[in-house]
């Protein structure tokens, strides 16, 4: 099965990006877009929570850049969703660059390894452009940062 590349506006709404997060614990900050996720796509928060917490005590998902990128797999979805925190202040995930994340990204697939992987790597190069991550971190409104993303 081909994976084609998904962009992560393709992947976010305006309902699942949150901007000016006060929270920096991780597991709240996981839990705040779990309720996202369970607000626009159904089921209860919990559902949506516990891949992205089993995935992250088996090591931090800081991929660095202040940016984390929490994923699992969630069979229940019918195709890869994402949703977003953008930190008003950054936080204490271990990372591999000793810089405190101020983005977390939450990714859910349904059909998991190998092809999540792919998902997840296209996703991690498009954060890397440096004009993405200012997008994110400059970002007033969801909709602002859906539109950044979309040019």
């Amino acid at each position: 099965m081909m994976v084609t590349q998904m962009a992560l506006s393709e992947l976010l709404t305006p309902g699942r990006v949150l901007v000016d997060v006060p929270d920096c614990k991780r597991r709240e900050v996981i839990r705040m877009l779990a309720e996202r996720f369970a607000d626009e796509l159904g089921g209860e928060p919990s559902e949506y929570a516990d891949p992205l917490l089993e995935r992250e005590k088996l090591g931090s998902t800081a991929i660095g850049r202040g940016i984390a990128l929490p994923h699992g797999k969630l069979a229940t979805l019918h195709q890869p969703a994402a949703a977003v925190a953008v930190l008003k202040q950054a936080c204490s995930f271990p990372t591999p660059d000793n810089v405190e994340v101020d983005i977390v990204i939450a990714f859910l697939s349904p059909d998991g390894p190998p092809q999540d992987l792919t998902r997840i790597a296209d996703i991690v190069r498009e954060l890397r452009d440096g004009k993405v991550a200012e997008a994110f971190r400059s970002a007033e409104t969801p909709e602002q940062l859906i539109r950044v993303l979309n040019d």
